[in-house]
């Protein structure tokens, strides 16, 4: 697991965000999950999943996207960013690790 944590925002929620590339997938713990009270759906692979907008502070204002994020417990942040975020965004950290 990465040890790198941001705060960002998920549906208008403040979050802790964590990144690993070991996850294939993004997560969302299920106590955020609940409450937020959002819908789940089944994602492609069967898991339970929601979509909704995440906001992540950068050094040029914010990053913003509507993510399906997998909904999974005992994760060390709010949101983990795993592999299908990370690797096609190829984010570039501040010093101090506050904003992408």
């Amino acid at each position: 697991m990465s040890t790198l944590n941001l705060h960002g925002f998920l549906a208008n929620y403040l979050v802790t965000i964590s990144l690993d590339v070991s996850s294939p997938v993004l997560k969302v713990s299920s106590s955020v999950a609940h409450i937020l009270d959002l819908s789940a759906i089944f994602a492609e692979t069967g898991q339970l999943s929601y979509v909704t907008s995440l906001i992540i502070p950068t050094l040029d204002g914010h990053y913003s996207s509507c993510l399906d994020l997998v909904i999974s417990y005992g994760l060390p942040a709010d949101i983990v960013l795993g592999a299908d975020w990370v690797l096609p965004c190829q984010p570039i950290f501040s010093e101090g690790h506050t904003a992408l």
